[in-house]
């Protein structure tokens, strides 16, 4: 976990289930898309679903934690 001001960066893995991540983050709603491997960019001010397709998030609402499911590359 790194924090800078208001902005939180963390990489898991799978076995980081969405139990633990509720456990250790309860302060944050979480908006979470599905890794495709394009240049899609996703505006949101509310919580995505896990079936949503896309690659990065933007937002501007506080206490959403913008989430995406990778293999086994690191999202940059």
């Amino acid at each position: 976990r790194c924090e800078f001001g208001s902005i939180f960066i963390f990489f898991g893995n799978k076995s980081f289930t969405d139990r633990e991540m509720n456990r250790c983050f309860p302060e944050f709603v979480r908006s979470q898309t599905k890794q495709i491997h394009s240049g899609t960019c996703l505006s949101t001010d509310t919580a995505l679903g896990p079936g949503v397709e896309g690659d990065a998030q933007v937002t501007g609402q506080s206490n959403l934690a913008l989430t995406v499911y990778t293999a086994d590359c690191v999202p940059v």
